[in-house]
């Protein structure tokens, strides 16, 4: 039997308990979520894009859900997260477990007219965006994932920026799960950029328990004409967390978008891109870096869609895999029938440190177009032995060279981050996971090497 199936009966029972306490716009989408995830429950194909993740196994557990909206107790006491970066000011929002959190000194620091906020006092203040946008992006036929969490997300975060405006400060979500008991949670994050508008997000994931956890998080992200957004999506949770990644992206014409993906510690990560570009002279730049040790499992699924002409979009992914660590990438040009002059450049390259380590790529291209520049590559290998042995005959130690030639091959993502505090942060916390020091970076407070 499908594992699904526990949810739909959940569903039928809570039904009412679920929607009484969430927005009309959130119970909306319920139905057609409830009859998607029906048919995902009773189809006997497999998803190809599932290819390298078992979602039925790892929906299976039977983790608890907050439909009563309890204040959970954490597991011991853990400080708030904070995630700062030196010489790096940001503007911080959390979420706690699904629950938006935003200080009134921080609302104070936005520029005049954007909105970060619930989506419950959404409801109040900007009715007519929540109802536009939500689950306008999000494709239910597509991911069992974006249909559960739509079936039971019950609050959600609004990132509003209007037109002609930037925010200059960085805005950082901080998601982190906790309970002292096993729990799933469903999170939900809307941004909307107007028309000229610009906006810095960064996405760190973070986990405070050691309790068995799963998180889904279904992102819906719009971005106006000649507008730009950085979004830079930091994961650093535990072996014992399970998170699917959603992530919906619609570009205006003229717009700019830069997605930089750093995987520093995790349990089992699904994480997935829906891009399409709906004007044409878009730029989308996607980097990934992920670091991945013991038996962890990292598995990437990115498809852009090239809908009008004149449009770019590049991929560069990394991995470094180590023990019995598991890596899937699998990425998707698609470009329409028509279009013009449409450029994409794809990479995806993995090293192997551990002799049980695995790697798959799929890069994929689709192009229903002649007047196009399209490329895409992928590698899978071991450490240069011959480099490792010219390093030797240096006077350098073989794991210190092991260290060296892995921070290099991982440090060419990390070079493309503009900012230049976060990528100084991120190329010591690479270090230190590299040499196994970093077990859990506690928001970037990993004793005095992090000072």
């Amino acid at each position: 039997m499908s594992s699904l199936k526990q949810y739909i009966d959940l569903y039928d029972e809570a039904c009412t308990l679920v929607q009484a306490s969430a927005t009309d716009v959130l119970n909306s989408r319920r139905d057609a979520a409830y009859r998607q995830l029906q048919q995902f429950d009773t189809s006997a194909d497999k998803l190809e894009a599932y290819k390298y993740t078992d979602y039925q196994a790892l929906f299976a557990p039977d983790y608890g859900l907050n439909l009563q909206r309890l204040s959970l107790q954490q597991e011991g006491a853990h400080p708030k997260a904070s995630c700062s970066v030196a010489q790096m000011d940001n503007i911080v929002v959390r979420l706690d477990n699904d629950l938006p959190i935003v200080d009134s000194k921080e609302r104070e620091r936005l520029p005049q007219g954007v909105f970060v906020g619930s989506f419950t006092e959404a409801a109040a203040i900007l009715p007519d965006v929540l109802r536009a946008h939500y689950g306008r992006l999000a494709d239910l036929e597509c991911d069992p994932a974006t249909s559960l969490n739509s079936l039971f997300v019950q609050e959600g975060l609004l990132i509003y920026v209007p037109s002609d405006c930037r925010v200059e400060l960085p805005i950082q979500l901080i998601a982190n799960v906790h309970a002292a008991q096993p729990l799933m949670c469903h999170q939900r994050v809307m941004v909307v950029l107007g028309d000229r508008s610009a906006l810095t997000l960064t996405y760190c994931d973070e986990k405070s328990t050691t309790q068995p956890t799963m998180a889904t998080q279904v992102a819906e992200i719009s971005v106006g004409e000649d507008s730009c957004l950085q979004l830079f999506l930091l994961e650093e949770t535990e072996p014992t967390h399970v998170a699917f990644h959603q992530t919906y992206l619609e570009q205006g014409a003229r717009s700019s978008v830069e997605l930089y993906d750093v995987t520093l510690q995790n349990g089992h990560t699904r994480h997935s891109l829906h891009s399409r570009f709906a004007g044409p002279e878009g730029r989308l730049a996607a980097y990934g870096a992920i670091m991945a040790s013991g038996q962890q499992h990292v598995d990437h699924q990115l498809q852009i869609n090239h809908l009008t002409d004149d449009c770019r979009s590049e991929m560069l992914y990394k991995y470094v895999l180590d023990d019995e660590s598991v890596g899937a990438f699998a990425g998707k040009v698609w470009v329409a029938q028509g279009t013009h002059r449409n450029q994409s450049e794809q990479t995806n390259a993995n090293l192997c440190a551990g002799d049980k380590a695995r790697a798959y790529s799929q890069p994929m291209l689709e192009i229903y177009a002649d007047d196009v520049e399209c490329s895409h590559g992928s590698t899978v290998g071991k450490l240069d032995e011959t480099a490792l042995f010219y390093m030797q005959q240096r006077g350098i130690p073989l794991d210190e060279a092991r260290l060296l030639l892995q921070h290099a091959f991982i440090g060419e993502v990390l070079t493309h981050i503009p900012l230049e505090p976060l990528r100084q942060r991120l190329m010591l916390l690479t270090d230190l996971r590299l040499r196994g020091r970093l077990e859990k970076c506690q928001s970037c407070r990993v004793a005095d090497v992090c000072q």
